[in-house]
């Protein structure tokens, strides 16, 4: 009876604790399990699939370190039974190609330790580096190059930067529609920014009001560009979305900026130094959202957490005009519900897409290559930024010398 108990797990644990402070054990990983879906929930394949995953996973709970496979992409190292229920646990935030090696026969409990390098190696070697169009199912692709959830086919896997660079626009795939909405919002608004200096508004107005004129057209491109470059150049390798990935978020945080700075400039008209003060306080904030979007990791690697940062950003911005509307002056308040245009516009596709709608309520592929909620979102965003765009024109054209 000794023996076993001795023998038994929780008598090991013990033993590698005492072990570990005397510094007989070193660099051993501590785990801090989270509870997640379960994994037919995060992949929701469609069709059979969907049958074989649901009867295989239903009963096991899957728990990772501080992850969201949106953005977390753990790595999976070690496998217990505990209770009858298998459970995964998770160590070292790196990339992984977990789960894609396994078919829709998948189950947890038959995973071994799979570690992948923080340089993608482990990845390259199952799945290499191709110069030849192909697309991929969710199990075809590495976890490290990022997944839509309810999205199971249109992945493309370690293209090359050339290969990726030439197939972006002209071959089907599911970042195709990204690509392009975004793309053209590029050439949109840098047509706006090269062109408006020869309006005749633009003559007209202030140097305040041309100013507002030029920095929003400067900030979309600068947003809708690095989104175009994260979904182009997104499946060359783990590294190179999660950089990527990053600028993507900052671009979010610059337009954000952008589009609040017409609406707070016109908005507190009557108080010029008051709108000085605020720009100066909400450029400040811009400045912190975006250092936590790159170099916190807290932030960096939660999904939920980023999008509630970016939600906070904007409601501070909209706060800051809302202020304005409703003390200073009745023609504020008819430029305050103008200027929700954009917000009812944005926040209508951020709606859609944090709800997956319509992938999310199809029993088939349909909405894999076109009409998936992310796509939607980049349409709506890019109608929001024509709506700030032709008030800002709208408004120096009515208070030139604002």
């Amino acid at each position: 009876m000794e023996t076993k108990k001795q023998n038994s797990p929780t008598a090991k644990k013990k033993k590698n604790v005492k072990e570990k402070k005397k510094g007989k054990i070193k660099n051993e990983p501590e785990w801090e399990p989270i509870k997640m879906a379960e994994l037919w929930k995060l992949t929701n394949l469609k069709g059979g699939q969907t049958t074989n995953l649901k009867e295989n996973s239903s009963e096991k709970e899957l728990i990772m370190q501080n992850a969201d496979l949106d953005s977390g992409l753990e790595t999976i190292s070690q496998i217990e039974n505990q209770n009858g229920a298998e459970k995964i646990y998770l160590k070292d935030r790196t990339d992984t190609s977990s789960m894609s090696r396994y078919g829709s026969d998948f189950d947890p409990s038959s995973l071994s330790e799979n570690e992948v390098s923080e340089d993608d190696s482990e990845n390259f070697k199952c799945y290499p580096i191709t110069d030849t169009f192909k697309v991929s199912t969710i199990f075809e692709s590495p976890l490290s190059l990022g997944y839509y959830r309810h999205i199971s086919t249109g992945y493309r896997v370690h293209f090359t930067i050339k290969l990726s660079l030439k197939t972006a626009l002209f071959k089907q795939h599911n970042e195709t529609i990204n690509i392009w909405s975004h793309f053209l919002g590029v050439l949109y608004f840098l047509y706006l920014l090269v062109a408006t200096p020869f309006f005749d508004y633009y003559k007209k107005g202030s140097l305040g009001g041309k100013l507002v004129l030029l920095q929003y057209p400067a900030c979309a491109i600068f947003c809708l560009g690095s989104s175009t470059a994260f979904h182009t150049l997104k499946c060359v390798s783990g590294k190179m979305r999660s950089n990527l990935l990053k600028c993507d978020l900052v671009g979010i945080i610059v337009m954000i900026f952008g589009a609040t700075v017409g609406p707070i400039y016109y908005g507190w008209r009557e108080k010029p130094s008051w709108r000085i003060y605020l720009l100066g306080i909400y450029m400040a904030y811009s400045l912190v959202m975006g250092f936590c979007l790159i170099f916190v990791k807290a932030v960096t690697q939660r999904h939920k957490v980023r999008v509630s940062l970016l939600i906070l950003f904007a409601f501070i911005g909209f706060l800051l005009i809302t202020v304005a509307a409703f003390l200073l002056s009745t023609e504020n308040f008819h430029y305050f519900m103008r200027s929700m245009g954009m917000y009812i516009i944005v926040g209508s596709g951020t709606f859609v897409y944090l709800l997956k709608i319509p992938e999310k309520f199809s029993t088939t592929n349909k909405y894999d290559i076109y009409g998936a909620s992310h796509q939607w979102w980049h349409l709506f965003v890019f109608a929001g930024a024509l709506w700030t765009h032709y008030y800002n024109v709208y408004y120096v054209q009515k208070y030139p010398s604002a």
